[in-house]
């Protein structure tokens, strides 16, 4: 992956573009254009986007490192076991006093100082990373000439402007 340069190439989709461009298309609903080469272009490209998209889960994940990933389970435990032993026995409560008992044990876990510090150096990275990576994704384009003929609806032209060649 690479960082996002300032040339007069067209520019390749960062990963949190990357990301957008799969969720806008898979939630956009194309149904009512009925054209072979439309559909096949919508399908390839969530095709690709989901595969890179998992790439950079994966990459994101790994960002994280052990160390976090093993005290925010072991944090994940000591709060659900605190949650739970609030909510023993009770048909009602407050919802402020169980997000209070989830708080208190957030706080008062042994590591929650040494999480918190790992927990934003993940944070910038990912988002470096998220936000200033290009993804190795070259979307499936579609001549800006072919979707005018289209009967496209404005929601649908939003979700494709990504993959128009103009």
């Amino acid at each position: 992956m690479e960082k996002v340069t300032g040339t007069k190439k067209p520019a390749k989709l960062t990963n949190a573009q990357v990301k957008t461009l799969l969720s806008v298309l898979s939630a956009t609903d194309f149904d009512n254009i009925e054209d072979g080469k439309f559909a096949y272009s919508i399908q390839r490209n969530i095709d690709r986007a989901t595969s890179v998209s998992k790439t950079i889960d994966k990459a994101v994940e790994a960002m994280k490192g052990k160390e976090l990933q093993e005290l925010e389970k072991k944090h994940a435990e000591t709060v659900k076991e605190a949650a739970n032993k609030f909510l023993e026995g009770k048909t009602r409560y407050l919802v402020a006093d169980l997000e209070n008992v989830i708080t208190n044990a957030y706080a008062t876990t042994a590591d929650a100082d040494r999480i918190k510090v790992l927990r934003d150096k993940f944070i910038e990275k990912h988002d470096k990373f998220i936000n200033e990576t290009c993804a190795d994704f070259e979307p499936y384009k579609l001549d800006a000439e072919y979707v005018q003929k289209l009967p496209l609806k404005r929601s649908q032209m939003a979700a494709i402007m990504p993959i128009i060649t103009e």
